[in-house]
């Protein structure tokens, strides 16, 4: 998940730096409403970790680190070579180890920690001035929503997620003045602009160590402003547009900003470029064609950089990149998967050697195991500790030996209390515990290839695809030839 989150977040940048490139542009000739909408659908974008990269993206960046791949002995190794009768290619569990946190665990507690600490503080900030300021409210207008005068505020404001209230200082406005800001404040109200808020808040959130995204927050709570003022001044004249200036100079003062408020004030650069926006705003453009068109050339940007390299460092020893080796020899298994055979301990017995490595599957820990017999390698097996991962993972698996095999091979009477088909189960909720899900394939193997791997005394070899199911959450998967007599 984190890996995701950080991709996103860094795909996210580059779309915002973009839109800040040609954010003079937009301001120039364009509404602030393409603006406001960019920046929404970019705080939505932001909360989907799903990446959306290019197959092969121009731009790599440094994943997180995942647990160190270190080679070490097995004190239950994967198993003789099987035969019709012997189906268990690891029918023993591995000693458990002393649990230990992988740099990505550690990154993930603090990433969960620091999204938490933030929102617990606008949280309690928020309930804090809440609390402040209901004595000093009092209800003018009983409506949707309520218009309420507050003494402890100074400048007006549309407040509260849940039940939303226009609050107003206790101060004599003119009832021009408090026409505009009403109207304006309503405007807010109708658009849902506290929602917008809200998910500008999440977004920032979830990527709290990302100061780009600190940074796009801010921009986007400008341009909300300016696009409830554009909403506010459509179709009037220049003196309404300078009366509606003068309303904004008076009513704005020192107030601090506060979460789910739409109080919005800015330095006096920022206020002269509110001020001047208005008074021009007839004469820029909708921009729904150049809304599409940045759409578009942003989401592009933000599939051209992708955190992971080009091999998945996160998972070297997956499927896709053992299964095609099933059968080769071990010196180029051992070169295309990078082990470094010198340095490890292997487990061996007779004629069969395993290689147990530690990988990371979707931020779950986990185990590999390479097996080899004859200096051939006859499968691999993915020993996991989550359930719902291991049957993810293994529905990829199938799916892939499908299309490599085609259609399975059926052994009658082998169903039964701990023993099942994999494609009997379509939901992970209905494994079971300590039962083996399996499928089998029968590909074509070559007389000489065949002989080299099990001998002679063996007509046929089947390529076994296992689920296994275990206590404590754990489950294996192994995909190895089977010879049959």
């Amino acid at each position: 998940m984190l890996t995701r989150i950080v991709t996103v977040s860094l795909s996210g940048s580059v779309m915002i730096l973009f839109l800040l490139l040609v954010r003079p542009l937009l301001e120039r000739y364009y509404k602030a409403g393409v603006r406001y909408l960019l920046w929404m659908l970019l705080a939505l974008r932001l909360l989907i970790p799903v990446p959306l990269t290019l197959p092969q993206p121009p731009i790599h960046l440094p994943s997180l680190p995942p647990s160190e791949i270190i080679l070490r002995s097995s004190e239950n190794p994967a198993g003789e070579l099987e035969s019709e009768g012997d189906t268990h290619a690891v029918a023993t569990l591995p000693q458990r180890e002393s649990p230990t946190l992988s740099p990505t665990d550690v990154l993930t507690i603090l990433w969960s920690a620091g999204a938490a600490l933030f929102l617990l503080y606008h949280f309690i900030a928020y309930r804090l001035w809440k609390r402040k300021i209901t004595p000093w409210c009092t209800t003018q207008i009983r409506r949707h929503p309520p218009v309420v005068v507050c003494k402890m505020i100074s400048s007006p404001m549309l407040f509260g997620m849940l039940k939303p209230m226009v609050l107003l200082p206790d101060a004599d406005y003119s009832p021009l003045d408090l026409e505009l800001i009403l109207e304006h404040e309503l405007v807010h109200y109708r658009r849902k602009d506290l929602w917008y808020k809200l998910l500008l808040l999440l977004a920032n959130a979830v990527h709290w160590f990302n100061p780009l995204v600190y940074l796009m927050v801010s921009y986007a709570n400008r341009d909300l402003e300016y696009a409830c003022d554009e909403k506010v001044i459509a179709g009037k004249d220049l003196n309404y547009r300078k009366r509606y200036t003068l309303s904004i100079l008076q009513a704005v003062q020192t107030e601090k900003s506060h979460i789910f408020s739409t109080y919005f004030r800015g330095g006096k650069k920022e206020m002269k470029k509110r001020f001047s926006n208005i008074l021009t705003n007839h004469r820029k453009k909708t921009g729904t064609l150049m809304f599409v068109m940045l759409l578009a050339v942003t989401t592009l940007l933000g599939t051209l950089v992708a955190c992971n390299p080009a091999k998945n460092s996160e998972n070297p020893l997956g499927y896709d990149s053992t299964l095609p080796l099933m059968g080769a020899d071990k010196e180029k298994v051992l070169e295309t998967l990078e082990v470094d055979a010198a340095q490890a301990e292997v487990t061996q017995r007779n004629q069969q050697e395993e290689y147990l490595l530690d990988f990371t599957l979707d931020d779950t820990a986990g185990k590999a195991v390479l097996i080899f017999y004859n200096d051939v390698f006859m499968g691999f097996q993915y020993q996991l500790t989550d359930w719902n991962t291991a049957y993810s993972y293994a529905n990829q698996i199938r799916q892939e030996l499908e299309q490599q095999y085609g259609e399975k091979t059926t052994y009658p009477g082998m169903v039964s209390s701990n023993k099942d088909y994999f494609d009997n189960i379509t939901d992970v909720s209905q494994l079971k515990e300590t039962v083996e899900y399996y499928e089998d394939w029968t590909p074509e193997t070559d007389p000489e290839q065949m002989e080299k791997m099990v001998g002679t005394d063996y007509s046929r070899i089947d390529v076994r695809f296992t689920l296994w199911t275990l206590p404590e959450n754990t489950a294996y998967i192994t995909v190895r030839y089977m010879a049959l007599p």
